[in-house]
């Protein structure tokens, strides 16, 4: 038995060891050498805008100042005048020609930032101005590096890519509120394993417009929630490029907050990605698993004074489990070895607050979303959506 134990166990790390050092490579050795660095195809860049805040002018702003040498045209998009985005948009574009500002209405059959760009899709098509190649997709709680545009499009030229995307990388400014914490740990998970699945992530994400028209997009778009997760059901070719990431600049989550953030994420995943639900959900609640072993078998232990051989192992696995965890998730941010030593001791209550927010996703129909619920159906599809702000 003992040594059925520490097989699992040594199998569970070279799995560990074995994943995650590839997506390390891969992240690492990424290269545009492939990329034909003479693409430079006209562009359109779609950004969907909802309220304001402290550093909407900024982010926006960095759309504006991209060192792309092609021909690139910003559409900002928002649901109505009445939107606290929107005279901050109006500011930015006064003295900017490649800029326009759409007002969308409100949304019905999808949520309101796929209604959004579908309608300014729908908008260059109406006026016969849609000659871009290039549908390029930011959000705007986010900053981007002047070469965002262009190694963006630089991505698509690589063979056989039809979507190219980067995931952002998150840094709490301090410790608390906690929530920051594991909002970052989790997306940052999701970065560095993007490189070995290849989600696509619809923040910051580009395609061409015969791509969009392949997969018949904008039909997938009218009917749902989410922006990126119906994407990854269309087996298109998608490749993660994480040179050049943008900066999430509006996010503070104390634990509540996050758990119900985490829950419309995950909702979202079990009704566009299905498998890729299953698989967190349960790989999450494996580990779970062995730490509560270790905490009874540490109870035991101390109650019956009984064979600490078993827990000896766990324990070995648990901490060297950790450990690369943290220093997966953590390679990328400044002060590495701080954050890999706070991520250590998160790891329990990382675990334990996303398996709460996936069990809460199993039995949650609704997404509540920037002012909106949406009651969704068995494919996917938007029901019913109700505001619940008075905008």
């Amino acid at each position: 038995m003992i040594i059925f134990v520490v097989i699992i166990c040594i199998s569970g790390l070279l799995l560990l060891l074995t994943v995650y050092s590839i997506s390390f490579i891969k992240n690492v050795k990424f290269s545009l050498k492939d990329a034909d660095k003479e693409y430079k195809p006209k562009a359109v860049i779609f950004i969907p805008c909802k309220h304001n805040f402290k550093t909407l002018k900024q982010n926006l702003e960095s759309i504006q100042h991209q060192d792309y040498k092609g021909e690139f045209h910003i559409i900002y998009i928002v649901e109505s005048e009445k939107d606290g985005a929107y005279p901050v948009i109006r500011q930015i574009i006064e003295n900017n020609k490649n800029t326009e500002l759409i007002i969308a209405g409100t949304a019905i059959n999808s949520s309101q930032k796929n209604h959004n760009i579908l309608k300014a899709i729908e908008k260059l098509e109406n006026e016969k101005r849609n000659d871009f190649e290039v549908y390029a997709f930011f959000d705007s709680d986010h900053q981007a590096p002047t070469d965002w545009l262009e190694k963006l499009i630089l991505t698509l030229s690589i063979k056989n890519c039809e979507i190219s995307t980067f995931h952002s990388l998150k840094q709490p400014a301090k410790l608390f509120p906690t929530g920051n914490i594991i909002y970052s740990m989790l997306n940052n998970y999701i970065y560095s394993v993007n490189t070995f699945s290849n989600q696509a992530w619809g923040g910051s994400l580009a395609m061409r417009k015969k791509t969009y028209l392949k997969y018949d997009i904008e039909k997938i778009w009218s009917t749902s929630v989410s922006h990126d997760c119906p994407i990854n059901g269309i087996r298109a070719k998608i490749i993660f490029n994480p040179q050049c990431s943008p900066n999430e600049t509006h996010y503070s989550y104390k634990m509540q907050e996050f758990i119900k953030w985490s829950t419309r994420q995950f909702t979202n995943w079990k009704h566009y990605s299905l498998n890729f639900w299953c698989l967190s959900f349960f790989s999450i609640l494996a580990n779970l698993i062995i730490l509560y072993i270790f905490i009874t078998l540490a109870i035991i232990k101390i109650i019956f004074s009984t064979d600490p051989v078993y827990l000896l192992i766990i324990g070995t696995y648990i901490i060297l489990s950790y450990l690369i965890l943290s220093v997966f998730i953590s390679f990328k941010m400044k002060k590495k070895l701080l954050w890999t030593i706070i991520h250590f001791f998160m790891i329990p209550v990382f675990l334990n607050v996303l398996i709460i927010s996936f069990i809460k996703s199993i039995f949650n129909k609704n997404i509540n979303w920037a002012g909106k619920n949406y009651s969704i159906g068995k494919k996917g599809d938007v029901l019913d959506i109700k505001s619940m702000l008075n905008n």
